[in-house]
């Protein structure tokens, strides 16, 4: 819900849906969505794509991360 009203406010970014790549991360037993969200700091854009609150970004769907992430980012994630 707060997500939503930072997207209203323009105080998160929006990506279109022409421009989303679709990636599923691989199931490996140490890779989770806090692993994948911490090396995307690395680039500091990809921040303005997850909610600014940390207990929704916990709840976000490890697909839903990896493909903002890889659309983002390209290659150097995949």
């Amino acid at each position: 819900m707060f997500h939503l009203r930072d997207l209203a406010n323009n105080r998160r970014k929006k990506i279109a849906c022409e421009s989303v790549k679709v990636f599923q991360a691989p199931q490996y037993k140490y890779l989770n969505t806090s692993h994948m969200i911490e090396w995307a700091k690395q680039y500091k854009d990809v921040a303005n794509y997850f909610p600014i609150e940390e207990r929704e970004v916990e709840k976000l769907h490890r697909d839903f991360v990896s493909t903002v992430i890889y659309t983002i980012v390209g290659a150097p994630f995949k």
